[in-house]
């Protein structure tokens, strides 16, 4: 019955608010700079299609069928048809809510690459990168947000135990180029990007269509408390891409993508994120059962971005500094890039409450090492100026 009042009220929201007004073009300030910041719920949906054996390994379900039976089966019933839904006359409703299975929140920041930043010297073009906990271990993403478009040039990945990987974009990939306009929509057409690192080689061809505009009405919250969020201007980029993956002795692997990126202008990254992806194969269905995860399937995700504000940080501390990894075997790593050029002080205790570390710096990422004590539960006192806080760290 909730739910039912809940899809009435967001049909009523969609009649009042009327049609799409003339789209606002995104440029370069509407991309990530250092300092930009965001709080991101990602929500991994089950896959709908999973194949046995190659007789049953058929692509009769279309990616973005695909896509609408993973958001029917979660209650999302505005993106029943998502391939025709938010044209430049729609009202676009879009149900988020935060109880969705598989949730995961992490806060992401964007910062300037200095010359601490692992993987730095092998992006030197760089503007901004971010530090992401990966299937893979910890991982930086270097980008460059330049006059001609927003471009991801690869990443430096750090798998626990294993040597470091560099995966480098040739040329960069180009997620939007500008200006990002409804009227002019041919974003990048069939943009052949190579991917190397790690004994792994990918090419992709990728193509991104603004192919929506209009009034953005998000639902947050819960199904008994929902949050209505409504912003007047989007513009919708749909990415595609087609991915060859050459994992070494004769083995591909096929993957076709679709990303939904909702943005608003003023905002970096996109408020919501519809996604999904296909994946296939050339190898014997028969070694699927040894190779875990290489089977036939399909995934869907949908993410949530939240814009975090650096104002009122003393209600919401923690969201000003990124610790990690933790846990750790001895090496950390501080971002705050709102005190970057500021004096900061470091001090790690024991449980006993003896100091047992003491630094200062002055950029906004900070590295130091703990290897030289006993496994445990450490606090991380941080001080700038008038601002002192504390944070956990557990010493594996």
């Amino acid at each position: 019955m909730k739910k039912s009042l809940i899809l009435f009220a967001v049909f009523f929201l969609s009649i009042m608010l009327g049609n799409a007004q003339t789209p606002t073009p995104l440029g370069t300030a509407d991309f990530p700079a250092p300092g930009d910041s965001s709080d991101v719920i990602e929500y991994t949906l089950p896959a709908t299609e999973a194949f046995s054996d190659s007789t049953s390994a058929n692509d009769t379900l279309t990616i973005d069928r695909t896509l609408e039976k993973c958001l029917q089966a979660i209650g999302d019933t505005y993106m029943d048809d998502i391939s025709i839904g938010g044209n430049q006359t729609d009202t676009v409703p879009l149900i988020i809510y935060a109880q969705m299975p598989g949730a995961n929140t992490f806060h992401r920041v964007y910062n300037l690459p200095n010359a601490f930043t692992p993987g730095q010297s092998s992006f030197p073009t760089a503007t901004v990168y971010t530090y992401l906990e990966t299937a893979d271990g910890p991982g930086y993403i270097y980008y460059r947000n330049d006059a001609n478009g927003f471009y991801e040039l690869g990443s430096y990945v750090l798998p626990p135990g294993n040597p470091t990987i560099t995966l480098s974009n040739s040329p960069a990939k180009p997620v939007v180029l500008f200006p990002v306009d409804y009227n002019s929509p041919n974003n990048v057409v069939d943009q052949v990007v190579n991917s190397s690192g790690g004994g792994i080689s990918t090419i992709t061809h990728i193509n991104a269509t603004v192919d929506a505009y209009g009034t953005l009405v998000v639902v947050s919250g819960s199904v008994a408390s929902p949050i209505y969020t409504t912003y007047a201007n989007y513009l919708r980029v749909l990415q595609t891409s087609m991915d060859t993956i050459d994992i070494s002795s004769g083995m591909y692997l096929y993957v076709e993508s679709k990303f939904y990126n909702y943005y608003i202008p003023g905002y970096f990254d996109p408020i919501i994120v519809y996604s999904v992806a296909k994946i296939r194969n050339n190898i014997d269905p028969m070694m699927w059962s040894l190779l875990s995860g290489l089977e036939w399937h399909n995934e869907a995700e949908i993410q949530y971005n939240k814009k975090f504000d650096f104002t009122g940080v003393q209600d919401n501390e923690e969201a000003m500094f990124n610790l990690f990894p933790n846990p750790t075997n001895g090496p950390v790593s501080l971002e705050m890039p709102a005190f970057n050029g500021q004096n900061v002080v470091v001090k790690v205790y024991d449980i006993a409450g003896n100091e047992v570390h003491n630094s200062q710096y002055l950029n906004g990422l900070i590295n130091f090492d703990m290897s030289d004590q006993p496994a445990g539960m450490y606090v991380v006192n941080i001080t700038s100026g008038d601002f002192s806080f504390n944070s956990k760290l557990i010493l594996q």
